[in-house]
């Protein structure tokens, strides 16, 4: 029963937020398109995509599906600097909390800081996602992130709390060659010693679609393997 309860759910989102991305837009409209799309297929965590409707520069409705997981959030944007979060994971049925923010310390450097709290709909179980590092332009659209993250599990029953900070330095560089072709090489050091990667090779079309495949090596360890396209 639950099953197919939770069947109806994901399909009655699906609807409304597919059925939305059709609203005409206003006559003469020339602003930023109301909807986009991202679908993709890797090896490992074989096909996902990202649904993002837009209803105004303040709020967004975004419906996914990625390792497995279905996940329905809504972002909302006060102020340029902030964005509030909340969410359902239709998989693991759990809700979500968040918010971001973005300070600018100077001309290449950017402080991003973000939370995610997470509660599970039936019993105790939460947790607690953080992030926060500095976003520093190397030249172009080159940039070196150099912060911090990790999760935090308050104490239950029988069970201490769980905290695991890590700091970690991430490069993404990107080279542009002609007719739209982009190269991005994205590595991620953690301060333990582990390491991971991701090299992605793209091209954008005159009508805005975006297509690739990539390569690279999770935290795990595994290699994965995949392409895709955004819309």
């Amino acid at each position: 029963m639950r099953r197919m309860c939770r069947s109806r759910l994901i399909w009655l989102a699906v609807l409304i937020l597919g059925g939305s991305l059709f609203v005409a837009a206003p006559a003469g409209a020339k602003e930023e398109k109301a909807y986009s799309l991202r679908a993709s297929y890797s090896l490992l965590e074989e096909f996902g995509f990202e649904l993002s409707r837009r209803f105004n520069p303040s709020f967004y409705l975004n419906l996914g599906f990625s390792d497995q997981r279905w996940r329905l959030q809504a972002e909302f944007l006060p102020v340029p600097a902030w964005t509030f979060k909340a969410g359902y994971d239709m998989t693991d049925e759990k809700y979500l909390a968040g918010l971001e923010h973005r300070w600018r310390l100077g001309e290449n450097i950017t402080l991003l800081s973000a939370l995610d709290y997470f509660q599970l709909r039936e019993g105790e179980g939460s947790s607690l996602d953080y992030r926060s590092c500095f976003q520093i332009g190397i030249g172009g659209d080159n940039l070196v992130y150099a912060g911090v993250q990790g999760e935090y599990v308050p104490p239950a029953v029988n069970n201490p709390a769980v905290h695991n900070p890590e700091f970690f330095i991430q490069l993404d560089l990107n080279w542009y060659f002609r007719r739209g072709w982009h190269l991005r090489f994205e590595p991620t050091i953690m301060v333990e010693g582990d390491f991971y990667h991701r090299l992605t090779l793209d091209r954008k079309w005159e009508n805005g679609i975006t297509g690739g495949l990539y390569i690279g090596q999770n935290r795990d360890y595994y290699w994965d393997a995949g392409l895709f396209i955004h819309l």
